[in-house]
């Protein structure tokens, strides 16, 4: 069992009312003495200081936008159908490495993984706030009350998650040195991590409390693949395991407690919560036969209504905004890749829009009445396309670089982010 290497006493910070009768939240901050490993590249007194660094309503504070997994900024008021086609270049960050994954927004901050570290931004005009080196490769971050988490450790690395508060003053970390960390989310006043043994065979998942203590452990099993999401009744979905290969069963568990709060026997990967029914989006792959996306009562095991769905969309994400599913997905025997849109309540298809021949598609995200898709034509050429939530019809593509893989955009506060070879751009309308 891991214990923490670094811990510094905690005190309460103030809390702050987020976006009116919108969203209230607060928020509890862990105070540590100045940093000294975080490199700062603005002084003390400036911007960089100015204790601006609580998630607020339109924050992207993870990989999928936020412990929902939607792929679905509800809050983006900026960018919309009227403004898309003013959007231009407003500045471009070169990460010390390669960067890793894509970016995430919080509290007035970019915080950018890349093959040495993790760098923070100022939003405003993406300047350096600090940076810290790492001993091994990133693998993912999300930000929680305050925290910066993220994890690292490929294959033959130690593995370790981290805890940095904003200012990029280090709390805690633990390591493993038997598992590597594949997925990450944080949520509640927990962070999760969950990974396989190195050379395969048991997985094991991790739960922290905020102040690096750990909560509860589970041996042979893994957070669902793909689906680092925590629903509205607090809960995440494990995937148990035998020694070598993943059971065909889904388990529910509270992500406070570790205890199991549901269990379907099906092998699922549950993406989000659908607002509208309650249910949750799921998708089953099952070898080369079955691939499914359904609407189902995870704690009763009822599912509403499923579909078909080719080999690639279960192996996808998919964007949920208040009334549709939005889908990507690959036929590949017949060559044809589409854009999809499904009603929440009926999994009725409201449109489909085609998409280039043979196109590779990153992950689907859903914004100010549009929905976001990067698309990579042959492997030369690849475009950020955007359609209307309404009827699928295209009414905007920009060039991004063909050399970041499978990237999508992330959408805060009326800038569009964008990851690209050697870091990531930021777009806003002129």
């Amino acid at each position: 069992m891991p214990t923490p290497q670094h811990r510094r006493t905690p005190r309460l910070a103030r809390a702050i009312a987020m976006a009116g009768s919108l969203l209230a939240t607060a928020a509890t901050l862990t105070a540590a003495a100045p940093a000294t490993a975080a490199d700062h590249s603005k002084a003390d007194g400036d911007r960089t200081h100015h204790r601006k660094e609580l998630a607020g309503f339109g924050d992207w504070t993870s990989n999928g936008g936020g412990p929902d997994n939607r792929f679905w900024n509800r809050a983006e008021f900026h960018i919309t159908v009227d403004t898309v086609d003013q959007l231009s270049p407003a500045y471009h960050v070169t990460t010390p490495l390669k960067p890793v994954g894509e970016p995430i927004v919080a509290g007035g901050r970019v915080y950018q993984l890349h093959e040495s570290g993790v760098a923070a931004y100022d939003t405003d005009d993406g300047d350096v706030l600090w940076k810290i080196r790492l001993d091994s490769t990133p693998t993912d971050i999300a930000f929680s009350q305050g925290m910066v988490y993220l994890s690292t450790g490929s294959l033959g690395e130690t593995s370790t998650l981290y805890a940095i508060e904003a200012d990029g003053d280090r709390q805690w970390s633990n390591s493993a040195r038997d598992i590597h960390f594949d997925q990450l989310l944080a949520a509640n006043g927990r962070v999760a991590v969950s990974g396989s043994a190195r050379g395969g065979g048991p997985h094991r998942v991790e739960v922290f409390r905020s102040d690096g203590s750990l909560a509860w452990t589970r041996d042979d099993a893994e957070i669902a693949p793909k689906s680092p999401m925590v629903d509205p009744s607090g809960r995440i979905y494990l995937r148990p395991w035998n020694k070598w290969s993943p059971k065909h069963e889904t388990v529910a568990v509270s992500l406070q407690t570790g205890l199991n709060q549901g269990h379907i026997d099906r092998p699922l990967q549950p993406r989000t919560t659908l607002p509208f029914t309650g249910h949750v989006l799921a998708m089953e792959d099952i070898g080369v036969i079955h691939h499914r996306a359904m609407s189902i009562d995870t704690t009763t095991g009822n599912i509403f209504w499923e579909k078909e769905t080719p080999w690639f969309a279960s192996e996808a994400t998919a964007a949920v905004n208040d009334s549709h599913i939005y889908l990507a997905e690959t036929n590949d025997d017949l060559n044809v890749s589409a854009l999809r849109s499904w009603e929440q309540d009926s999994g009725r298809l409201s449109w489909r829009t085609r998409l280039p021949e043979g196109a590779d598609m990153g992950d689907p995200v859903v914004a100010g009445g549009l929905v976001y898709l990067r698309v990579s034509e042959g492997g030369s050429e690849s475009h950020l396309y955007a359609y209307r939530t309404s009827d699928g019809h295209k009414v905007w593509s920009h060039p991004v670089d063909p050399r970041s893989w499978m990237q999508h955009p992330v959408i805060s506060h009326g800038t569009l982010y964008m990851r690209t070879a050697d870091g990531f751009a930021a777009l806003r309308p002129e």
